[in-house]
């Protein structure tokens, strides 16, 4: 998990761009996310599942499918960008989703065969989640 831990998590909301970090609180964005009635903003890459590399082909497709997933929900989201300090790793593209639900989360997580995600809450830090197996979305 040291990987999650060494990325800035990036999205950009209303003209800012917020890079978050893990343990990290960001007052600035709790204003705007408070403002908007947003009680949380989780991020999600559809990237390299499982954590293996896959080719720029196939996270394309993936990002294009979870983006269509989102709206056909009706959620509420923008792209965030998780952008690692390692040299070794490309930045993964992927959604920061406003109110998904704990339970939603992990089963988005779980669809896109990711090991975990990242969420915020206003007057906390960005938090590392490790997926679960819940269950599926329909």
């Amino acid at each position: 998990m040291e990987a999650f831990q060494a990325t800035a998590y990036e999205l950009r909301l209303e003209g800012q761009t917020f890079s978050l970090r893990i343990g990290a609180p960001s007052p600035i964005l709790d204003d705007l996310l408070v403002a908007r009635s947003t009680r949380s903003v989780t991020c999600l890459s559809a990237h390299n599942p499982d954590a293996q590399v896959a080719s720029p082909e196939a996270n394309a497709a993936a990002l294009a499918a979870l983006w269509c997933f989102i709206k056909a929900r009706g959620w509420q989201a923008v792209p965030h960008v998780g952008r690692p300090d390692r040299d070794d790793w490309q930045p993964e593209e992927g959604a920061a989703i406003f109110d998904l639900s704990l339970m939603d989360a992990h089963a988005l997580a779980h669809q896109w065969r990711q090991v975990a995600f990242v969420t915020y809450r206003p007057g906390e830090r960005l938090e590392l989640v490790i997926a679960e197996i819940p269950r599926t979305l329909d």
